[in-house]
């Protein structure tokens, strides 16, 4: 669909444009959402017991929580990517974790 802004005093659009967004904002938005979400999606895997060990990176840009590194076990990997989608505010999960069967 296009936008009407013929029907529209001149103006407007512009107008529109140039009204600041609070993500562009320090310290507000989109970064401090997404380092907010770090910590959360990072609390609820140190509190989850099927999580023994391994070595887990987690990252989230724009909503998306990306969780690399190695892990004990298909289980766990599985417990990891639960938890991260339990999270409210994630949008979607990037589960690059390796499971290590060997470690056990």
């Amino acid at each position: 669909m296009y936008p009407y802004w013929s029907y529209f005093t001149d103006g407007w659009p512009q107008a529109r444009r140039s009204v600041p967004q609070p993500e562009a904002e320090a310290g507000t938005g989109a970064e401090a959402v997404d380092e907010r979400l770090a910590h959360l999606v990072a609390d609820r895997l140190i509190a989850e017991p099927a999580i023994r060990g391994g070595q887990l990176v987690i990252t989230v840009q724009n909503r998306v929580v990306i969780l690399d590194g190695r892990i004990d076990s298909t289980e766990a990997k599985a417990a990891a990517s639960r938890q991260a989608w339990s999270t409210p505010g994630v949008y979607d999960v990037c589960n690059r974790l390796v499971a290590d069967e060997s470690a056990q």
